[in-house]
């Protein structure tokens, strides 16, 4: 329709009338790229808005996790604590032949924390980060995945005490151990105290040969200096999963 009138116009030449013609074509493509860019913002903004909703949700459940994680650490730590407590010179109490020999073996207990970063690692791949017009929150989402995966290898550790207390404890303690002192979930592990299977003469059996190998104490001691650092650097990650998690959920609103 406006084709034919231009060359009405042209053949008429009436300048006026194609000059005219031209300024509402010139216009009415400026306002066309204008709605489609228009168009291509808003559908950009609701898919970082999405990105970011679906990252605050792996960072709510990494805050999950790993608070899960270091009370399952400190457990350990407090039963590794007790059972060196008595390998390096405190007094043996009356009747704690079970207790120790129990905190021997949840000393060895370990539980991983994995990041949950699938939703970055997509959105990496894909270049869908970029969307995040705010590069203060970009970097640090980006700081706290990559913080986490150098971390990985501290959450990730499985101790050569592990393997050597559990050579050398009864099958059927363990088997005890693991039916009346240890639950575990989907998402988490509970050590138990629980009481004794054996009688004491049993437990003090089994507790001078822990306590008569100096190596296994050793590889203890070792083992508690690495779940403290562990743990230190668990509480440090839950503090920084946090904060990101804070400066998402502001970008959020």
């Amino acid at each position: 329709m406006l084709l034919r009138r231009i060359t009405e116009h042209v053949k008429a030449q009436n300048w006026t009338a194609v000059a005219l013609d031209f300024v509402i074509v010139v216009v009415g493509v400026f306002i066309g790229i204008q709605v489609a860019n228009w168009n291509a913002a808003i559908a950009e903004d609701r898919r970082a808005h999405g990105n970011l909703g679906r990252i605050h949700s792996d960072l709510a459940l990494d805050e999950h996790l790993l608070k899960l994680r270091l009370e399952f650490w400190a457990q350990v730590y407090d039963y590794g604590g007790n059972a060196l407590a008595v390998a390096e010179g405190r007094k043996q109490r009356e009747g704690e032949a079970w207790p120790l020999v129990l905190a021997f073996y949840q000393a060895s207990q370990v539980s991983h924390f994995n990041k949950v970063d699938t939703t970055y690692e997509e959105l990496k791949g894909a270049g869908e980060l970029a969307l995040i017009d705010d590069l203060d929150l970009r970097t640090k989402i980006a700081r706290y995945y990559a913080g986490a995966a150098q971390n990985l290898f501290m959450f990730s550790t499985l101790p050569v005490y592990r393997e050597r207390i559990r050579a050398m404890t009864p099958f059927d303690v363990q088997n005890y151990i693991w039916d009346a002192c240890h639950q575990s979930g989907i998402e988490e592990q509970r050590l138990i105290d629980c009481p004794s299977p054996i009688d004491e003469t049993r437990a003090e059996e089994i507790l001078a040969i822990y306590l008569g190998d100096e190596e296994l104490v050793n590889e203890l001691r070792f083992w508690m200096a690495e779940l403290r650092m562990t743990i230190g650097v668990g509480e440090s990650t839950l503090s920084d999963v946090r904060e990101t998690a804070q400066q998402v959920a502001g970008a959020l609103k």
